[in-house]
């Protein structure tokens, strides 16, 4: 499949979010859609499509962490201590490091590190992400997407340890995620997205685009996944 460069800019004007009156409505509407994540409607039916999945997930994988980082350079002092916290939970611990893990995981599938690259053309995720953690300009819709791409993270993970599980293959990775990033999810809206918005750092119409940016990145990568597994 050949991909192109998006306008993330101009995609976001595209947006046309739903207004809520308050915080606590913008809260109740977040909770609900991380329970709306859309998956491929198709399975693996050999060990090479997992491995393709995990190809493809690779530029992200390896590089999140990275635009946490960065991110967090434009983020509000009052919110960076509860943002560096979920930056080293998402680096992981000494044996335990994500990007590490990720590494074994594609290893245990007989994936050589060096196929782990990041194309000319990346994913659109892989472009959101690197455009909304360098433009200060876009601090709230980069907290609606991060927090919301955590949901959907968890789900992909679930999704994928059932793919490993049908060829009786461990996939350690991303069975950690999927008890992990549905808890992130919960963290981004108390932790920093509410702050954030309490004190006016932030807008809800700015949130609820970013969710809703994350929602399009989620449909079209569910449906590229389905088209590689499924190309009739």
């Amino acid at each position: 499949m050949t991909r192109r460069k998006v306008n993330i800019l101009r995609l976001i004007d595209t947006q046309d979010p739903p207004s809520f009156r308050n915080s606590e409505a913008f809260s109740q509407w977040y909770t609900a859609q991380t329970q709306n994540i859309v998956t491929p409607r198709v399975t693996c039916v050999a060990l090479t499509d997992l491995q393709r999945i995990i190809i493809r997930e690779a530029p992200v994988a390896l590089t999140f962490v990275h635009w946490l980082e960065t991110l967090s350079q434009h983020v509000p002092a009052y919110i960076a201590h509860a943002f560096a916290a979920h930056v080293t939970d998402e680096q992981g611990q000494s044996d335990l490091a994500h990007r590490d893990l990720f590494l074994q995981t594609a290893e245990l599938l007989g994936i050589a590190p060096d196929v782990l690259t990041i194309p000319d053309q990346p994913s659109l995720g892989f472009q959101v992400y690197a455009t909304l953690s360098t433009q200060p300009q876009l601090l709230g819709h980069a907290l609606g997407f991060f927090g919301y791409m955590e949901a959907v993270g968890a789900q992909y993970a679930r999704w994928i340890v059932e793919q490993g599980d049908r060829f009786g293959v461990s996939l350690p990775f991303y069975a950690l995620h999927e008890q992990l990033d549905q808890q992130h999810a919960q963290e981004w809206l108390h932790d920093m997205i509410l702050p954030c918005l309490a004190m006016g750092d932030v807008t809800i119409d700015h949130l609820v685009s970013g969710v809703q940016l994350a929602q399009y990145v989620n449909a079209t990568y569910a449906s590229e996944l389905t088209d590689l597994l499924d190309p009739t």
